[in-house]
Parts: C-alpha cells; sequence; structure tokens
C-alpha cells in the first residue's frame, strides 16, 4: 500500500460519497450505533462487529437491532482477536476486484486490536490498485458535574 493522502473531511462531506464497503462496531456504549441510521442511506455493503463478550448486555442488544434495521450484517468476534475481521476484509478484496475501493471505518467503539487488523490487512492488499479508507469517531459523551 502506498500512502497518497491524508485527510480529515467534515461528516457532512462522508455523507456525500460513495462507499463499498462500511464497517463499524456494536459494542457496550449508546454511541456505537448512533451513526447507523445515516450509514443507511449509503449504497453499500454495510457490516457491523459484534463483540462476542457480554453479547447479552442491553446496550449490545439495542445496537444490534438499530444496525440491523438499517440493513447491517452482524459479524461476531473478540474484542482481543483479529483473525476473523482479517479473513472478512481479505475475502471482501477477492470478490470486489475493483480498481478503486471506498471503505468508511467508524472506529467509536472499537478495540485498538481491531483498528491494527484494519491497518495491516489494508496494508497487505496488493491486488487492488486503490483503496481510499474513511476513518469516523463519534466522541463519548460523560455527564457534567453540576
Amino acid at each position: 500500500m502506498n500512502v497518497v493522502k491524508i485527510s480529515q473531511p467534515e461528516f457532512s462531506d462522508v455523507l456525500g460519497l460513495e462507499f463499498d464497503l462500511v464497517l463499524c462496531a456494536s459494542g457496550y456504549e449508546s454511541r456505537a450505533s448512533s451513526l447507523a441510521n445515516q450509514f443507511a442511506k449509503l449504497n453499500s455493503q454495510r457490516i457491523a462487529l459484534g463483540f462476542s463478550e457480554n453479547r447479552q448486555s442491553p446496550i449490545r442488544l439495542f445496537n444490534d437491532r438499530i444496525f440491523k434495521n438499517n440493513g447491517f450484517t452482524i459479524i461476531e468476534l473478540s474484542g482481543n482477536s483479529v483473525d476473523r475481521l482479517e479473513v472478512f476484509l481479505q475475502s471482501f478484496f477477492l470478490e470486489n476486484r475493483k480498481e478503486h475501493l471506498r471503505i468508511l471505518i467508524d472506529v467509536s467503539s472499537m478495540t485498538r486490536n481491531w483498528y491494527g487488523g484494519f491497518i495491516r490487512t489494508l496494508w497487505a492488499e496488493k491486488n487492488i490498485s486503490k483503496i481510499t479508507t474513511v476513518f469516523t469517531y463519534v466522541p463519548a459523551e460523560f455527564p457534567t458535574a453540576q
């Protein structure tokens, strides 16, 4: 992979772009699914990575419903593992042989292991001429002291 450009677009500009793949995480914070309805408007394959740990958490179940209602497929994996993630991405690259792929990754509720898995797999991909990857992030909200 040859890094050509790094930029930080406005979120409104991101929604105007086309993506082949949108990746999110269905985690234990309400912010995990906060952009799902926006991403559902994109004509792309939509995947939410679901933590295999604590899968019965009420917030996780809520996020799963939001993602499923917005056309996402949920792939479960451990927050400490990247094997299934890397296999999925490699398969996606094989099935989507294009000169230019566009991927949107919302890292808001993801682990550092998953970040590393994305970057390692993107870096190793040799059969696609150009991959544009946009990372989004929704900050956590904490109650303010009164």
